[in-house]
This record gives C-alpha cells, sequence and structure tokens, in this order.
C-alpha cells in the first residue's frame, strides 16, 4: 500500500507479522501505519517486525502510531521489535524520549532471534 509518500508492507511469515515502511511517514499516512498493524495480529501474526531500513522520515504524528502499536502488542503478550532505523529515524525517536519504549534490532536476523528466544519484553 502506498499513500502520501509512505509505502507500507504488510505480510506473514509464519505467525509472525513483517511490516516494512519507506518513504516519509507523516501525519497523514498514521492512520493507515496503525491500520496495518491492527491487521497484522486479525490475521495471525503473533508478534511484529517493523523493518524501517527505507523510512526517511517520521513525524511524531507516526511515532506515536509506531508507540500505540507496540503498546497494543504489549497488552496482547506480544513483541514489536523495530529494525534496521535509519539513523534519522533513530535520531527522532530518542529526540522525542521514545528511543527507550521499543525494542531495537540491528536487521531481520536479530530481530527474529529476539522474538524467537522467548526473553520477556522489556
Amino acid at each position: 500500500m502506498v499513500t502520501q509518500g509512505l509505502d507500507i508492507d504488510a505480510r506473514l511469515d509464519g505467525d509472525l507479522g513483517l511490516l516494512g515502511l519507506s518513504g516519509e511517514a507523516r501525519v497523514e499516512s498514521s492512520a493507515e501505519i496503525e491500520a496495518a498493524f491492527q491487521r497484522l495480529p486479525s490475521d495471525g501474526a503473533h508478534h511484529v517486525l517493523v523493518d524501517l531500513s527505507g523510512l526517511r522520515f517520521m513525524d511524531s504524528a507516526s511515532a506515536g502510531a509506531l508507540l500505540r502499536a507496540e503498546r497494543q502488542q504489549r497488552d496482547r503478550g506480544a513483541r514489536l521489535v523495530l529494525h534496521s532505523l535509519h539513523r534519522r529515524v533513530a535520531r527522532l525517536l530518542d529526540a522525542a524520549g521514545l528511543g527507550d519504549h521499543f525494542e531495537v534490532a540491528g536487521d531481520e536476523v536479530e530481530a527474529r532471534a529476539l522474538v524467537s528466544g522467548g526473553a520477556d519484553p522489556s
């Protein structure tokens, strides 16, 4: 799905939800981001891995959508792991005080290892 300069790729790999965001995540696309997160569990995803390697920009509304998705996952006893963050996105999350609210992995392999390791979400 492409919306307002943002490409959202959501798919399942077994019971693992894979969500990729690329382009620019702005307030106009935050509702679509939230809808994609909500669809994955209803489609059978337990944990969700979010690939941000192609995301060049994210505003505070989109960061809020990620935060709400992480809380929903935690409330379900599941995990949301961000991976492959562009340094601009990582700086934005840190500047907004959200860096410590997310589990972050360097790449998809590391993110899969986090959720398969069985450790409790932090």
